[in-house]
């Protein structure tokens, strides 16, 4: 691309004025997950054969929160007489890796049985003793991401001490290391339930026969996004060739995710990203 010649007194299409390196959380909106899509996800599973009389579901829908992570570089372009590169649009294009959890689901149930009770010498206060036994069941599909990123932005006075950026984008890529993990938990509780309304729990630790996963490997796909970034830029220094090339940003990006996974379906959820950065700028 820099190998292209521009005819004599006439600049270059674009230049490479910033580079731009972030990261943060990655909220993606998770859709109802239910037992037959784990199984369809992890089929040799022996913990999804688990009897659910009595189970409550839980840890199904909501936002998941993950990771992301970028790296761009800022172009500016030309304008038609050649003789000077635009202040907007900033055409911005570099990677991007995601951790991304879609698929979430979880069954719970609580066994419960009162064992004895104990009366003080004086008889004012009895105290009721319970076993109660929790059941886990918990299934997650996880995926990581790395997509090419493309996006271009309109700002204020870049030059400036602080500024506003916004704009449009899109990002396309593959998902790898995809998997299905499934834990099974159960442990013991002792509760102490006073006559005058005062409860306590006491906890016991796992032990290795209570806690018990699998990780089902899954295959790769498709993967990316459409959305708006969104920003404010502090410049770090007014003087200084080193600090005044240096600034801090925040940039948010709300959009729609293309969610795919082969042994299931293919969506469009809403996500949001939020990222803090650097940037370093060698043009103002």
């Amino acid at each position: 691309m820099f190998a292209q010649a521009a005819p004599e007194g006439v600049l270059p299409r674009f230049r490479v004025t910033d580079v731009y390196v972030q990261g943060g959380g990655f909220y993606e909106n998770q859709s109802y997950s239910n037992l037959a899509d784990f199984k369809a996800l992890a089929p040799q599973s022996t913990l999804l054969t688990t009897d659910l009389t009595g189970y409550d579901q839980s840890g199904a829908g909501g936002y998941s929160r993950n990771t992301s992570f970028s790296v761009l570089a800022g172009f500016q372009l030309r304008n038609s007489e050649g003789t000077a590169y635009r202040r907007n649009p900033l055409l911005r294009a570099g990677i991007t890796y995601v951790s991304a959890t879609p698929y979430t689901n979880g069954y719970s149930k609580e066994d419960y049985v009162q064992y004895d009770v104990l009366t003080s010498s004086s008889g004012d206060i009895q105290i009721y003793l319970d076993s109660l036994t929790y059941r886990d069941l918990n299934m997650n599909y996880r995926s990581d991401q790395l997509r090419l990123d493309f996006s271009a932005i309109f700002r204020t006075d870049p030059a400036a001490r602080w500024s506003l950026y916004g704009g449009a984008g899109f990002n396309a890529g593959l998902s790898f290391n995809n998997s299905t993990v499934i834990t099974y938990s159960e442990y013991d509780v002792t509760k102490m339930r006073f006559s005058n309304g005062n409860e306590y729990t006491y906890f016991y630790p796992y032990s290795t026969d209570q806690y018990v996963t699998e990780v089902v490997d899954n295959k790769s796909a498709f993967t990316g996004s459409i959305f708006l970034p969104l920003g404010i830029d502090f410049r770090i220094a007014r003087k200084g060739e080193f600090f005044k090339r240096l600034h801090l940003y925040y940039e948010f990006r709300p959009g729609i995710n293309i969610t795919s996974v082969p042994e299931l379906k293919t969506e469009a959820r809403s996500f949001g990203s939020s990222n803090f950065g650097l940037r370093i700028n060698w043009d103002n």
